[in-house]
């Protein structure tokens, strides 16, 4: 991690310590800065369920690769 870390071009940190909603925040910061969504979605009811359901809420499009299989 810190090798990869230190190659970085930037990095930023969205949460100092682990919490039960960090993984959903870091998640939508994504989605709020990205023109498109690829996911691998099998369950709907998952964290990255609830990801590509906020995408297609903000009008993002989204490919299952999932579907493609």
């Amino acid at each position: 991690y810190e090798q990869i870390r230190s190659r970085a071009d930037e990095f930023l940190c969205l949460s100092l310590s682990f919490t039960k909603d960090c993984l959903q925040n870091r998640n939508r910061f994504l989605v709020d800065r990205s023109s498109a969504c690829i996911a691998f979605l099998r369950r709907r009811r998952s964290g990255t369920g609830s990801t590509v359901a906020y995408a297609l809420q903000e009008g993002i499009p989204v490919v299952n690769l999932a579907e493609r299989l």
